[in-house]
């Protein structure tokens, strides 16, 4: 398993936008065992179908108690 550090930027495949309580969020995943979500800013709520990326690089803001990066 990769370990993530706080501080770190890192590369991740972005597999999509989705909602939950009224957020939006960024799915992610690294490995495809890693997979997470990341709240996403205004703009890439926005995001069109024919314009999303495929990969989404994000700072690490913290990494939780399974190891997982909080972006």
């Amino acid at each position: 398993m990769k370990e993530f550090k706080k501080g770190e930027f890192e590369s991740f495949a972005f597999n999509g936008l989705f909602e939950s309580n009224n957020k939006t969020y960024l799915s992610l995943s690294k490995y495809d065992k890693h997979t997470f979500r990341a709240t996403a800013y205004d703009y890439q709520s926005e995001w069109e179908e024919s314009n999303l990326p495929e990969i989404v690089k994000c700072y690490v803001a913290d990494v939780d108690y399974r190891g997982l990066p909080r972006c």
